[in-house]
């Protein structure tokens, strides 16, 4: 996977803002360290840092307070306890401070000492406390166990029931246990094959109790059952959460109901710059689930530098209610990376449709003020999407402007879209808005027809969308690009409706109504895509053909928008996005 450079650059001066306006008050910096820490020492200089995260855990932070721990050094199974306020003026922080990489904190137990049993290839050992599947459950969900490999790349394990004889353990990556014993299946010795074979033992790495104001920046966490950062259950109107520069990674299990890389319902909330991948449901999940007792209210959030990227449920973000009066409010999504793996077949055993953003109210609504309104997603980049790239639920008000969206999962066949609207059933005013995008379809028809640019469930359309100054192209003319769907028949059912291929652009137009000033479907000539460089040819009919979005001011890389604006996220003859491999 490509890394983008961009986004560790980028990240150092919002930090050194955060400390700048903390010692603007009586504010105290505490080291923690796992190498030469004692818990006996003062914690206020590195020569006398705390050791564990319990000890972190057992003190009283005032605002401003910050809590570091040492880069390159590695915390296993101690979760953060986050039990004091800061305030809007000062923060409580918790980061790292030395060189090196970022501080890990792991949910897991290395898995060392094997032996080889009876079976062939297969191995055990007796360093574990749990068992990773059935013991640490998360919302009722299970977890897998993870290979470090000496290439320094991670693979997912495979969970096997277990058997006398241990006959269900046939291939690399199976495991299982039995009488506090994990078994894996292994062509070579364990301890010389893999660099490291975690088995997370608790459920997250940081849980804030009911407080506010806390930054997380610039740390690892992996290998939880549950979450990497989590708020507690269930939600209450809270302010203040910072999550920036953080490795958030291999959390769960694939397709779980609870595999969160964050899952918070703070208000103003600003998540940046952080790689989060591999997490089992959801990347970053801004959730206010169902809980009968408050109502909750979160708004003004900033998701904005992130890159997201083989994802299990959700590549990226989930923003969603369940339950009661809750409100969902003002979600700025803008200049993050969604990538998708384009080499997950559907006869894998670890393929999951994963949506790269999902955005839904699954609220009773009927009677109820329940409401996601004020959705801003634009100068996006979404590659290789596994389901929809935007997936919309019963969403009042959405405005996607200027993302760029690339391919599809070349070998999934299924129904999703780039954008897929689905329908309003409580016939209240709803306003999405579709505009200055580039929709790159490279499926062909005879593989599946159904995959779109656009989908929108049942005839409001009419009243609710407005799509417009998008530039479409499909590497197959014969691919339906749009599709609205008719209204539900007698058994609840969806009807299809109306579906276009781009060679019938005039005849969509006058029918739909949609994409009015839109460029003639054409080849968005982006320069390198292998290379993640979606900059704009000069002969790009996407140049020059935008309309001008006032509180768009920049693209994807920082660039001014030129005038009138390019569509997609990157403006023509601007820096290339930079990557490099990790």
């Amino acid at each position: 996977m490509k890394r983008l450079l961009s986004f560790i650059v980028l990240s150092l001066p919002l930090y050194i803002l955060c400390l700048s306006s903390c010692s603007k008050i009586d504010a105290s910096i505490y080291y923690v360290s796992f190498s030469d820490g004692n818990d006996k020492n003062d914690g206020i200089t590195p020569a006398t840092a705390w050791k564990t995260i319990s000890k972190v855990n057992t003190k009283t932070f005032k605002a401003g307070d910050s809590i570091l721990f040492k880069c390159g050094d590695t915390w296993r199974n101690e979760g953060i306890e986050v039990n004091q306020s800061g305030t809007k003026a000062a923060y409580i922080t918790y980061s790292s401070y030395g060189k090196g990489k970022k501080p890990r904190i792991l949910g897991s137990t290395r898995a060392v000492n094997w032996e080889l049993t009876e079976k062939t290839n297969v191995w055990k050992c007796k360093t574990l406390l749990k068992d990773p599947w059935t013991t640490i459950t998360a919302g009722g969900t299970n977890c897998e166990i993870f290979f470090e490999l000496l290439t320094d790349s991670i693979v997912w394990g495979y969970h096997e029931l277990y058997t006398v004889g241990l006959t269900n353990l046939n291939a690399e990556y199976e495991w299982t246990w039995n009488n506090n014993e994990l078994y894996i299946y292994s062509p070579t010795k364990p301890d010389a094959r893999y660099s490291s074979i975690e088995a997370p033992q608790i459920q997250y790495g940081a849980q804030v109790n009911y407080v506010e104001y806390q930054t997380f920046n610039n740390i690892e966490f992996a290998y939880f059952a549950g979450y990497g950062i989590r708020d507690a259950y269930g939600p209450r109107t809270l302010h203040g959460q910072r999550v920036t520069n953080c490795y958030i990674h291999h959390i769960g299990r694939k397709g779980s109901n609870v595999a969160y890389g964050t899952y918070t319902y703070h208000s103003d909330g600003y998540y940046s710059f952080n790689e989060i991948h591999d997490c089992g449901r959801r990347g970053i999940s801004v959730a206010e689930v169902r809980f009968d007792k408050f109502a909750c209210i979160t708004e003004n959030i900033i998701i904005e530098n992130n890159y997201f990227h083989d994802g299990w449920h959700t590549t990226g973000i989930d923003l969603n209610i369940t339950g009661i009066e809750h409100v969902l409010n003002n979600v700025q999504v803008r200049n993050n990376f969604f990538e998708g793996n384009p080499n997950i077949k559907n006869n894998d055993r670890d393929y999951q449709n994963s949506n790269h953003l999902y955005i839904s109210n699954q609220c009773p609504r009927v009677g109820t003020t329940a409401s996601v309104r004020n959705i801003w997603v634009y100068n996006n980049i979404f590659t290789y999407s596994q389901g929809s790239a935007i997936k919309i639920e019963k969403v009042d008000s959405i405005y996607i402007w200027n993302n760029t969206f690339y391919c599809f999962n070349p070998t999934l066949s299924n129904y999703q879209a780039f954008v897929y609207v689905s329908e309003n059933d409580m016939g209240i005013p709803v306003c999405v808005e579709v505009k200055n995008n580039i929709f790159y379809n490279n499926i062909l028809g005879k593989f599946n027809s159904d995959l779109h640019a656009i989908k929108a469930d049942a005839d409001w359309y009419k009243t609710a969308m407005a799509v417009d100054y998008n530039l479409y192209y499909s590497q197959d003319p014969g691919c339906n690009f749009v599709e609205i769907r008719g209204a539900e028949d007698k058994n609840k059912k969806w009807v299809r409706g109306q579906s276009f291929t781009v060679s019938q652009w005039n005849n969509y137009k006058l029918q739909v109504g949609f994409d009015a000033n839109s460029p003639v479907p054409n080849d968005p000539l982006f320069i390198d895509p292998s290379i993640n460089n979606f900059n704009l040819s000069e002969k790009s009919k996407a140049r020059g053909t935008g309309v001008k979005i006032p509180t768009i001011t920049s693209d994807f890389n920082g660039n001014a928008m030129n005038t009138p604006p390019d569509l997609g996220a990157i403006q023509y003859n601007t820096k290339p996005l930079k990557v490099v491999k990790p």
